[in-house]
């Protein structure tokens, strides 16, 4: 997948919620003094979003909160794909 070098920053995950299914493949979230848990909701919010479009996502200025929240957003997401294909089945 080629990327443009040009991409849409963000301070929410409803903006990409919005934003993303439209077409966007690459975002980046950057939000500024919000407290980690708010912070850590809107990163999970958004790597839902975006996994399930298939765009990419950037998340600047806090990586180790990041990771945690990414982490954790892919486990609900593969649960909820094994839950449907389980149904489907």
């Amino acid at each position: 997948m080629k990327l443009d070098p040009f991409y849409l920053i963000v301070d929410s995950a409803e903006w990409i919620a919005r934003l993303v299914p439209l077409g966007v493949k690459l975002v980046q979230l950057r939000i500024k003094d919000r407290p980690e848990t708010e912070l850590r909701a809107e990163i999970r919010r958004a790597v839902a979003v975006c996994a399930k479009h298939q765009s990419q996502l950037v998340v600047n200025d806090h990586w180790a909160c990041d990771a945690a929240s990414y982490t954790s957003a892919r486990r609900i997401l593969r649960q909820r794909t094994s839950t449907r294909s389980e149904r489907v089945a």
